[in-house]
Order: C-alpha cells, then sequence, then structure tokens
C-alpha cells in the first residue's frame, strides 16, 4: 500500500492554522512538517509537540538556530535566533516572559546589534555585562524545556526519501551533489547558503522523484513545471499570509489562511 502523506510548508509558530489545514486534508495523510515550525507565531510550542506526538518532521533553519542558541553551539551570530523570530518561540513555553521586561530590554538590545542597528546612544553600555545578564535570564527559561523535545529537534532528519517523492526544507542545489548540501559546517558561512536548510536557488527536475520543499517564499504554492508535468512544488505561501499543504501521492494542495 502507497504511503500517504499530508506535507506542511512553514508553519512558523501557527498551530491554529495548522489544525484548520490538516482538517481539510485526507485524514489517511499522515502529517508531515518540511520544518520552520516555530519563530514569529504565538505557538511554536505546541506545533513542536504536534509533531513530535503526532507526526514527522525534518530540520528547517528556524529549527538549526533555535539549536544553536539553546545548545550553545556557536553555529551562529549571538542574537541570530532572535533576530529571526525566536522570542515567540520561547514565549509559547514560558507566557510569563511576556512580562519580564528587563529581558525584553536585554533581548531588543542583542536584536539591535545583530542587525547592527544604531539603537544604542550611551556611550557609558557595558554590553559584556548586558550579554551576561540575558544569558543568566534566558537560562532560567530554557533549562525548564522538556529534554526530551529537545533531543527530538536534534535528530530530525535533513530531508525524507520515498519512490518519487524528495522532501526538504530548502530546494536541493541542483549543481551539487545531496552529500555537500548535507554538510554544514561547524559554523555559519557562505557556504551555508548552498545547503538543504538555506538555499534560495531554484530547484530542477531529479531523476524519477519530485522535490517537495518550503523556505522560499511565495504567495501561493508554487509548481514547478516542464514538457514532463510537475516535477517540484514549493510550499511556503507565507508571502501571501497562507499556509500550504500537498497531499501524496495525489499531489493535490490544499491552503488555509493564517489565523493565529
Amino acid at each position: 500500500m502507497t504511503e500517504e502523506f499530508n506535507i506542511i510548508g512553514d508553519i512558523a509558530g501557527n498551530f491554529k492554522t495548522l489544525k484548520l489545514l490538516l482538517e481539510r486534508m485526507p485524514s489517511s495523510g499522515i502529517p508531515f512538517s518540511v520544518g520552520d515550525m516555530c519563530d514569529r507565531g504565538p505557538s511554536s510550542k505546541e506545533v513542536f509537540e504536534f509533531f513530535k506526538n503526532n507526526g514527522l518532521a525534518i530540520l528547517g533553519n528556524h529549527e538549526h538556530l533555535m539549536l544553536s542558541e539553546i545548545l550553545k553551539t556557536g553555529y551562529y551570530e549571538r542574537g541570530a535566533w532572535f533576530g529571526n523570530g525566536g522570542r515567540a518561540t520561547l514565549e509559547s513555553f514560558f507566557p510569563e516572559m511576556k512580562e519580564d521586561w528587563e529581558l525584553k530590554v536585554l533581548l531588543e538590545e542583542e536584536v539591535s546589534r545583530f542587525h547592527g542597528s544604531s539603537y544604542f546612544y550611551d556611550p557609558d553600555f557595558d554590553s559584556t555585562k548586558s550579554k551576561g545578564r540575558l544569558e543568566e535570564k534566558l537560562d532560567s527559561y530554557i533549562q525548564r524545556i522538556d529534554p526530551s523535545l529537545l533531543e527530538w529537534l536534534k535528530n530530525l532528519p535533513l530531508y525524507f526519501e520515498r519512490e518519487g517523492l524528495f522532501v526538504s526544507h530548502a530546494p536541493k542545489r541542483a549543481d551539487y551533489s545531496l552529500a555537500q548540501t548535507l554538510d554544514l559546517g561547524e559554523e555559519v558561512s557562505y557556504k551555508t547558503d548552498d545547503t538543504i536548510i538555506w538555499n534560495r536557488g531554484k530547484p530542477r527536475r531529479m531523476k524519477e522523484k519530485i522535490q517537495v520543499f518550503g523556505h522560499n517564499s511565495f504567495k501561493k504554492a508554487h509548481l514547478y513545471t516542464d514538457n514532463l508535468g510537475v516535477f517540484a512544488i514549493g510550499l511556503d505561501s507565507s508571502r501571501g499570509k497562507i499556509l500550504s499543504g500537498v497531499h501524496w501521492p495525489s499531489l493535490t494542495i490544499y491552503e488555509q489562511i493564517i489565523v493565529d
């Protein structure tokens, strides 16, 4: 019997929207996230728990940013996760953070530095002391995250294959071998842009497989076609404020306006 999947684009913490979209899709399909389950939206924790317990998922660049910050791997610059919506993810785990005004100010300072903003005008501002206090405050929350959830995130695969199907967060770079696109290295660099979680390029037809991916934002789900038919599907429709999914193997597209 052919496996069925309801493959969902970049959810970005929008759990209510995810549930509404899945209600429209065939109940026989296994829920499957292409990554970027978290950040920006209000309910990343609920999205994580849903796929951990009820479906399948692969790693997206936002999960990678999160793990770098929480596990202190140093892969990205300090502030990179929070500069890309990470605060909303932590607040989904710890709603009391919204009332922690000291942490709010410290995070705004960190994000400002990350973006190279001239937000600060005080020549006596002690950035070293500020960073130390930020880490202390963040650790007081992060250490309470369920270790089994972090372990699940750490072990998410970079891609998924079945007969006729190849799923990754970003499209595979056409002129690279699969092994090259899976090599994330030990820190962020220009090579990161070529990887299977960051590539912004267009897909090309793969031999006997249809590519399904997210990451590259469109207003609606985007079908790539040639004279042989559909060869790739881009599911990140966040530009149109829509969450998109595709049922495999029918290739039927489903959409839900984001309501979170």
